[in-house]
Parts: C-alpha cells; structure tokens; sequence
C-alpha cells in the first residue's frame, strides 16, 4: 500500500511536498520507511547489528 502524506510526515517530520512525492514515488510501505529512518539516523550498533538496510524501495 501506497503511504500517505500523513504516514511520511510522522516518520520523518516536516518535509517539503518533493520530499514527500518522492517517497511516495518508491512505492515502499510505511513499514519500509521506518526501518530505512532508524537504519540511517540511528548509532552505530543498528547499523552493524543486522547488515544492510532491508528496505529495498527506498535505496537510491
């Protein structure tokens, strides 16, 4: 499922509507976006815990 305006801003924050359309673009869940928010704002644990990012949608 496609994710909302909703569901990105209360992932990421305030964003600018590009910003939004553009990860609405990838077509990835809101599943997806969370898990690439906390692989990439998150310390150095999380990131070498489990490899890569999983969230193939939004890699680019």
């Amino acid at each position: 499922m496609t994710m909302t305006r909703e569901e990105i801003i209360s992932v990421v924050g305030p964003a600018d509507e590009e910003v939004i359309a553009d990860l609405m673009a990838t077509g990835a869940s809101v599943a997806d976006l969370r898990e690439a928010w906390a692989w990439l704002h998150s310390d150095e644990a999380l990131m070498g815990a489990g490899g890569p990012c999983r969230a193939h949608a939004l890699r680019r």
